[in-house]
């Protein structure tokens, strides 16, 4: 925030507060302008559930599009301070921030330097802004990013963007920004990605209110409720946004009736609970539903026809399922790089990145995950000879491929073995995708070693060798 809005805190302060009734209401509607951010999304990893939560705070946000702001505001310093006093993340002056700051972490205190507490009163402030600058000719977004940057006084007076060059510039570069952060639907990675996400959680603890935004994190409002599930896969694998409780989103597309399930479809055995129908899934079986049940158990699949309690409940399809299932399944990127070289997977969503921290982990991660339906076919990213195919601990089922420069390519959490010993090709399948070892849910765990010795970035690998992870 570049200019001192002095005469602009007339405002209440509007604290975050997400009530189980609150949230849109009526259909699915795209996550504004950008949608869900890419899962290789530049930005610093601790501030992403953050980011994805916040940006719910009113209809109109969505993730990439606040990540980009807070880029562009203080290229992701917390403890930036402007040459005119704007403090942190979101470079908050210091009357706006006693009106408009937010305490974001709950530690009983708004600090403009704490980034979690700027991001959440970035939104706040966004949300305050839009509203003021309602009725006002132009697109919402354009006129919000030019009052945080010149002041609603200022988008009021010229009834529109005001003439600097300076917010002009800050309007288009946040634009910009926020579509190289987003994946939206019609580029991003569809129902599977939904589904695959949804995945990810399993075995996590249910709570009701949760926000679902760290199911595997120590904080109880960050993990699942059965809405709140929904919501986030939605959210997080496609940048659709669903109403955040059963109530609204029994509302959110057509009802099915007399026609097949289609994955993604909500399945409302009463209107105070919802699951997602996922299918077939190998080992657990036909027409599956993946739900945070109830205080007590975790996230967890269970059988559509199971004593009549789903198959006599209510199907709702998200009006923008049969677009989605149009569009390409999850991310499908890459295709043969330099040299003989291609991605493990078909389709897929990249989660958890190489050497992010966690207490999924003992040490920092050494791989890339990619999250895919169990018995998803897993490929050789390049010719060679394996070299081990066998139970390996946290790793689960492994296949160790030693290619011709030396290098070993690990592919773990494995269901089953396709090809456990010999030669193979590039692309040739060699495994399928499980959730076997230390894991939260189906992915495939790849890591790369160059000359059989420490891991390396498998994304920085897969792009030197011509590849889209």
């Amino acid at each position: 925030m570049v200019s001192v809005l002095a005469g602009m805190l007339l405002f209440m302060v509007l604290v975050p507060v997400l009530l189980l009734g609150g949230g849109d209401s009526g259909g699915v509607t795209l996550a504004g302008s950008g949608g869900a951010l890419r899962e290789d999304a530049k930005i610093p990893a601790e501030y992403r559930p953050h980011i994805e939560q916040a940006a719910t705070k009113c209809p109109e946000l969505n993730p990439a599009l606040l990540a980009a702001q807070l880029k562009q505001e203080s290229t992701w310093d917390p403890r930036a301070v402007s040459n005119v006093g704007a403090q942190g993340l979101a470079q908050f002056m210091p009357d706006t921030w006693t009106t408009y700051g937010v305490d974001g972490n709950n530690d009983g205190r708004k600090d403009p330097f704490d980034p979690i507490d700027a991001i959440y009163s970035m939104a706040n402030y966004d949300c305050v802004v839009l509203k003021e600058v309602a009725g006002i000719p132009g697109d919402p977004i354009d006129l919000m990013l030019a009052a945080y940057n010149a002041g609603p006084n200022a988008v009021q007076r010229h009834q529109g963007i005001p003439p600097y060059a300076q917010t002009q510039e800050y309007v288009r570069i946040i634009k910009a920004t926020a579509a190289e952060l987003a994946a939206s639907a019609e580029t991003g990675e569809g129902m599977t990605a939904i589904i695959a996400w949804a995945q990810q959680q399993l075995g996590t603890s249910y709570s009701y209110g949760g926000d679902c935004t760290d199911a595997h994190g120590p904080n109880m409002a960050r993990h699942c409720d059965c809405s709140s599930l929904m919501q986030m896969a939605y959210l997080r694998g496609a940048g659709l946004k669903l109403p955040r409780d059963t109530y609204g989103q029994i509302d959110a597309g057509p009802k099915v009736t007399g026609q097949p399930l289609l994955p993604g479809d909500l399945v409302f055995p009463n209107e105070g609970h919802v699951g997602m129908y996922v299918g077939t899934i190998p080992g657990f079986g036909d027409d599956t539903i993946i739900e945070a049940p109830k205080t007590g158990l975790n996230v967890r699949y269970a059988h559509f026809r199971d004593s009549g309690y789903w198959s006599k409940g209510v199907v709702v399809r998200p009006s923008v399922l049969a677009r989605l299932a149009a569009a390409p399944l999850a991310k499908t990127g890459g295709g043969e790089g330099q040299g003989g070289w291609t991605l493990p997977l078909a389709s897929y969503t990249l989660t958890a990145r190489f050497g992010q921290s966690g207490d999924r982990w003992a040490h920092n991660h050494t791989g890339l995950d990619f999250a895919a339906g169990e018995g998803t076919d897993v490929r050789a990213v390049g010719g060679g000879e394996i070299v081990e195919a066998a139970w390996a601990g946290a790793y689960g089922n492994r296949i160790v491929l030693r290619h011709g420069d030396g290098t070993l390519t690990w592919y773990c959490h494995l269901s089953s073995f396709v090809r456990p010993q010999g030669s193979v090709a590039t692309g040739e399948v060699i495994a399928k995708v499980g959730s076997t070892g230390n894991v939260t849910g189906p992915h495939l765990h790849l890591e790369v070693r160059p000359g059989g010795g420490a891991p390396i970035d498998p994304y920085a690998w897969l792009q030197g060798k011509g590849l889209k992870p």
